[in-house]
């Protein structure tokens, strides 16, 4: 399983960060805190969240 920064995901989605960090709070992606503050979106998240179609 790979991790990827919030920035990271943001990149490959097409989003700003605070879209990504919406996404999570949502519950439509799923996010790991690592350490303080630290979080980070596994890779399989993004790609199941563009396979049921993004934030529609």
């Amino acid at each position: 399983m790979s991790l990827l920064k919030v920035s990271e995901a943001a990149k490959i989605l097409r989003c700003s960060e605070t879209k990504i960090r919406e996404l999570y709070r949502q519950n439509k992606i799923k996010a790991v805190w690592l350490g303080k503050g630290k979080v980070f979106i596994p890779e399989q998240e993004i790609i199941a969240f563009i396979e049921r179609g993004g934030a529609r």
